[in-house]
């Protein structure tokens, strides 16, 4: 049986227009002031549906295709592999702060309850404490779904990187016909 001991609800607020203090709330503002910050930086929000799909297109391209692509085209491919990159990294920055505010606030949620846990191990009594408390819960829920999605995307954006450099060393090579 769970407690909700701590000071996060697991609940949605009332329609009374206080703020929502659930995790899931607690969650979304801090990804709203984060992408305020991006905003101010002058970053664009994140590609849509025709950048994705020029980027799947991109990425199954056949050896024969390639060589059929022209200097500009190929200088276009790689602005776009570019762009992917970029977004990338940027997804990649987001789960990783995620991932952060998530086991900061299983940390300072469970901090009261460690002293009353026993294991062996301090993982032992970190998960003894989490599974007292409902918030502790949702949060090392964030935590574990960040740190699988951050594991999946972690190296990608260096990879398209790479592409859109040798792409760009293709279109080089093409134009001064070196092909």
């Amino acid at each position: 049986m769970t407690s909700n001991s701590s000071s996060y609800t697991t609940t949605n607020p009332t329609e009374s227009g206080e703020p929502d203090c659930s995790v899931k709330g607690r969650m979304e503002h801090v990804e709203k002031i984060l992408d305020q910050y991006e905003r101010g930086l002058g970053l664009p929000t994140l590609s849509g549906t025709d950048d994705k799909n020029e980027f799947a297109k991109l990425l199954g391209l056949s050896r024969s295709e390639l060589k059929a692509m022209g200097v500009e085209e190929r200088g276009e491919a790689a602005y776009l592999l570019r762009q992917a990159a970029f977004n990338l990294q940027r997804s990649t920055n987001r789960e990783s702060a995620r991932q952060k505010w998530a086991d900061q606030n299983v940390r300072r949620v469970i901090t009261p309850l460690l002293p009353n846990c026993f294991g062996y191990s301090p993982e032992e009594r970190r998960k003894s404490a989490v599974a007292q408390d409902d918030a502790a819960q949702k949060f090392e829920k964030i935590y574990e779904y960040s740190t699988l999605r951050l594991e999946r995307i972690t190296f990608l954006s260096n990879k398209v990187s790479e592409m859109a450099r040798e792409m760009g060393e293709l279109a080089k090579s093409k134009r001064g016909g070196f092909e």
